[in-house]
C-alpha cells in the first residue's frame, strides 16, 4: 500500500522536473543566449510531460483546494501551445522582440506556477498525509 507522502514526493519529483526545464528555456530565450530558441520545443514538450505525470500521481488535489490539478493542467497547455509556436514559425524563422518579451513572460509565469503547487504540495506534506486505499 502506497502511502499519500510518497505519491506526493513523485508528484514533487516530476514539477520540479518540469520547472528545471522551464528555466532551460527560459535561459534559451535570453536576449544574448547562445542556443537556437528552437531546441526549446522538444523541452516543453517534456515539461508537459512531466507535469502531466505529476497531475496523474497526485492523490491531495482535494486537500490542496481542489485548484491544483486545474492549475496544472493549464500550465501543460500554455506549454504546448508554446511548443507549438516554435513549431509553426519554421526552421531559421526567428522570434521578433515582441515574441521574445511574451514567451519569456509566460515561461516566468509557469515557473511561479510551478513554484507555488510546490508549496502547496509541501503545505500537504506538513500536515501529514494518510494512507491510500
Amino acid at each position: 500500500m502506497e502511502t499519500n507522502t510518497t505519491l506526493l514526493l513523485t508528484a514533487e519529483q516530476s514539477i520540479r522536473r518540469a520547472r528545471a526545464l522551464l528555466r532551460l528555456v527560459r535561459r534559451q530565450y535570453e536576449p544574448d543566449a547562445p542556443r537556437d530558441a528552437e531546441t526549446a520545443q522538444p523541452v516543453l514538450l517534456l515539461a508537459a510531460d512531466a507535469i502531466e505525470h505529476a497531475i496523474r500521481t497526485m492523490p491531495c488535489d482535494e486537500a490542496m483546494g481542489g485548484m491544483a490539478a486545474y492549475q496544472l493542467r493549464g500550465l501543460t497547455a500554455l506549454l504546448e501551445g508554446f511548443a507549438w509556436q516554435i513549431l509553426e514559425r519554421g526552421p531559421g524563422d526567428k522570434p521578433s522582440a515582441t515574441e521574445r518579451e511574451d514567451f519569456t513572460t509566460g515561461l516566468d509565469v509557469a515557473i511561479e506556477l510551478a513554484d507555488a503547487v510546490l508549496a502547496a504540495l509541501h503545505r500537504v506534506q506538513a500536515e501529514g498525509a494518510p494512507l491510500v486505499q
